[in-house]
């Protein structure tokens, strides 16, 4: 049951990754087309947007790895207090501690990395299709 929650998880996470590359791609349809007409090859268009996700995801999975161990550091070694029976029963214990298993850390960081890689795809398919001369004429 948990395994289909993370699944539920990362597929709404991917989601939402693509929508926010999508929607970056339409605000810079206008960047785009000047880079065609200048000369710029789809396939520069196309590693633009996956260099700009493998940084993105890089930086922000390293920075909430590093907020994480840091709650895991002051929080964990004191424990949260279990306040209640019911609470001591899923705690297994009076206070539930928590540790850090770097291996699952790295594990999600690359899963992340994995899902943004699959969730680039499409925004960058429909920014290579972007024609120089529908770019240049659209007003906003």
């Amino acid at each position: 049951v948990l395994f289909f929650f993370v699944g539920v998880l990362l597929v709404v996470a991917a989601a939402m990754i693509m929508n926010s590359l999508l929607m970056a791609t339409m605000d810079r349809q206008q960047e785009i087309g000047t880079l065609r007409a200048i000369g710029a090859p789809k396939l520069f268009i196309y590693r633009t947007f996956l260099f700009e996700t493998l940084v993105t995801s890089v930086l922000f999975g390293g920075i909430g790895s590093l907020l994480a161990l840091l709650v895991i550091w002051t929080v964990g070694y004191s424990g949260i207090p279990a306040s209640g029976d019911v609470a001591q029963f899923f705690f297994s214990g009076p206070r539930l501690f928590f540790y850090a298993d770097y291996f699952q850390i790295s594990l999600v960081v690359f899963s992340m990395m994995v899902i943004s890689f699959f969730a680039t795809q499409y925004p960058a398919w429909r920014a290579m299709r972007i024609s120089p001369l529908q770019a240049m004429q659209r007003k906003e």
